[in-house]
């Protein structure tokens, strides 16, 4: 088993914990803009609009157990790799 893999598992998850900050802003600023849409009378709201949001929303909190169970995916596959130590 080698440990070689454990800052590269660090260094993705902290950008990839980065990136999900960022994106954060725009999901919240999106769902921010269709709250507003579906409290406007004058516009008509449709119930695929809805679903669509509550899929985007549902989506964007799981990509971080997505990240974890890669991340730990990586783990497990080179912690099970071989070296026989032959030359």
């Amino acid at each position: 088993m080698t440990l070689g893999a454990v800052p590269y598992v660090v260094v993705s998850l902290a950008v990839i914990g980065m990136l999900l900050m960022v994106m954060g802003l725009i999901i919240g600023a999106v769902l921010q803009v269709d709250n507003d849409m579906m409290s406007d009378p004058s516009l008509p709201y449709s119930p695929e609009r809805g679903q669509t949001m509550g899929m985007l929303a549902m989506c964007f909190n799981a990509m971080g157990f997505m990240a974890v169970i890669g991340a730990g995916i990586f783990l497990v596959m080179n912690g099970t790799q071989s070296q026989s130590g032959e030359i």
